[in-house]
């Protein structure tokens, strides 16, 4: 159980707070006006919606290592985003949920089995930004397509990586904007739950090795899945050495599948029931 902060301009809408202590989460809901920097350096995760002031509190809290979900409200909210380096330009408001569309299946976006409206929220307005105006450290997971340029409505931002101004990020940030929704479904709670697991550090990294029948390293494409459930965690490509690498939460078990795509045939089950 963490201790999260949900920061935001009011305490009218309760039902984000309900969300998070669903998922088992200790809350407190905060008025943006009167935070103060030693009062959120007592939690564990601050939540940022719809807020208009007092961000270079949280921005401070940040660069010392306590871990943010950025959720824009609105056109009319300041972007907290924007102050924190996860991107330069000025955010947009989309809501043509039809175009909506993951980029890469990840810690975040995995187990969701599709995209569009229904999964993850009543159509309505969503801030988002533009995918070229993003820090070198961000990854994008869920974008509006874009003829121009994809509009991002969820990116994650490591410690560690680089930033819009040149610095780096003092923890795990994630931007998230739908969360600012009347509605969340399922599998935007799924989303949810698996940005806190991101946003504490709950994952590792699991490596492996793809050989043909001969013992010849082969690149190839590998999937990889949850032991207990069967479902797709992540999608990579192991390189002309056969290694692959990739994130998966900590605590739970998986096995890995490499896949010839030319001739329909499963090369080999390179590792089964990995624990991690």
């Amino acid at each position: 159980m963490a201790k999260i902060a949900i920061i935001s301009n009011s305490t009218s809408r309760q039902d984000i707070k309900n969300v998070f202590e669903g998922l088992g989460h200790q809350v407190d809901y905060l008025i943006d006006n009167s935070i103060t920097y030693n009062q959120l350096m007592t939690y564990d995760l601050i939540v940022s919606t719809n807020q208009y002031s007092r961000k270079e509190v949280i921005k401070q809290c940040v660069g010392d290592g306590i871990p943010a979900i950025v959720a824009e409200g609105n056109s009319s909210s300041v972007s907290l985003g924007k102050d924190l380096g996860m991107f330069d330009q000025n955010e947009h408001q989309v809501s043509d949920w039809n175009y909506l569309r993951p980029l890469k299946i990840s810690l975040i976006t995995q187990k969701i089995p599709k995209l569009g409206c229904t999964p993850y929220l009543k159509p309505t307005w969503c801030s988002s930004f533009p995918i070229s105006s993003m820090a070198p450290g961000g990854e994008a997971l869920c974008a509006m397509y874009h003829e121009r340029d994809d509009l991002i409505i969820c990116a994650h931002f490591k410690k560690g990586t680089v930033d819009k101004f040149g610095g780096t990020f003092g923890a795990n940030c994630i931007f998230m904007s739908f969360l600012d929704r009347e509605y969340l479904t399922r599998n935007a709670i799924k989303m949810l739950d698996n940005a806190i697991n991101f946003c504490f550090q709950n994952y590792t990294t699991l490596s492996g090795k793809v050989v043909d029948e001969t013992d010849q390293p082969i690149s190839r494409e590998v999937k990889i899945y949850d032991q207990k459930t069967g479902e797709l965690v992540s999608e990579i490509t192991s390189n002309e050495e056969g290694l692959f690498s990739a994130e998966v939460f900590s605590g739970q078990s998986y096995y890995v599948i490499a896949f010839d795509k030319d001739n329909g045939k499963k090369n080999a089950v390179i590792i089964d029931n990995i624990k991690v």
